[in-house]
């Protein structure tokens, strides 16, 4: 079993394991993939202050358009953050 596939059906245990509890959220975990991780980490290590070329070294070959994506997700989420605290 390749890695992909491999995230796949860790993704869809962990979700069946969930369903008794949150069923929406079981639903949601199943449709996990290494993107979603690789997206994460890359989320995280922006957001923590890693150098924009470290993060991408870490994430491969991405351009780095695609690493600078990442910011974006950053920002989004301090200002939905702000927003919570300040209105």
């Amino acid at each position: 079993m390749n890695s992909l596939n491999l995230t796949k059906a860790f993704f869809r245990g962990c979700a069946n394991a969930m369903t008794p509890i949150d069923a929406r959220g079981a639903e949601r975990l199943a449709a996990g993939s290494s993107h979603w991780l690789r997206h994460t980490h890359g989320t995280h290590a922006v957001a923590a202050g890693l150098p924009l070329d470290v993060v991408q070294q870490n994430l491969g070959p991405a351009a780095l358009d695609t690493t600078t994506g990442y910011i974006t997700s950053a920002a989004q989420r301090r200002l939905k953050a702000s927003r919570r605290v300040f209105g």
